[in-house]
């Protein structure tokens, strides 16, 4: 079964006379969309902890939420806080 945007190749749909009938062909489809990225194993685990973060920025308890901070700094997880709210990524 084909899905949106397959299909199957046979011998006529090359031009034999060229040298690399291939070739015309890669350049005439379209590029694949890239892979999403994948999901990290640790989104669940360092999204309770941001959350938790955040509440104790909220509470005012600085000493808290630095802590989670550092310790995601020392597991080499960058959170950033900005417009859009927080984000983070693997540094």
């Amino acid at each position: 079964m084909l899905g949106a945007g397959e299909a199957h190749l046979n011998d006529k749909d090359f031009d034999s006379s060229l040298p690399n009938p291939g070739f015309a062909l890669r350049r005439a489809l379209p590029k694949p969309a890239s892979p999403p990225p994948a999901a990290s194993p640790w989104q669940p685990v360092i999204g309770l902890l941001l959350e938790i973060w955040g509440d104790a920025r909220a509470r005012g308890n600085f000493d808290q939420a630095d802590l989670i901070r550092e310790r995601l700094a020392a597991a080499r997880i960058e959170v950033r806080d900005g417009d859009e709210g927080t984000k983070w990524h693997e540094a």
